[in-house]
């Protein structure tokens, strides 16, 4: 599980008690410190947060390199072009959360057209 704009892991944290591998990016270093405290305190191994601009990370990514499902939680501005990435990998499911659903709709556009 790619899990994007993680921030202290609140979305993907509990989907390691399940089993899953996640990969958690942020850009912001203080929420990945507490991403990685939140999985100590919890006692688990199963995810990798690493303090990255998402879309340098995508497109820095082999291109053989998938993922079953991606987490997307975005910034108010929305994620066009980091969406357009995730969707070159054909993730099985993406989960998109968003505060703004008119950056939501445009992101979702943008996959509908590519």
């Amino acid at each position: 599980i790619l899990d994007l704009y993680c921030g202290s892991g609140n979305l993907s944290l509990g989907l390691q008690e399940k089993g899953r591998k996640i990969v958690g990016i942020e850009l912001n270093p203080l929420s990945i410190r507490v991403a990685k405290l939140n999985q100590t305190l919890n006692q688990l191994q199963k995810a990798t947060y690493l303090c990255q601009n998402v879309l340098s990370y995508l497109k820095k990514l082999p291109q053989k390199q998938t993922f079953h499902t991606v987490i997307i939680d975005p910034p108010r501005k929305g994620a066009k072009k980091e969406i357009l990435e995730i969707a070159k990998r054909k993730p099985e499911k993406i989960f998109y959360i968003s505060c703004n659903p008119t950056t939501l709709a445009r992101d979702y556009l943008s996959i509908k057209e590519n």
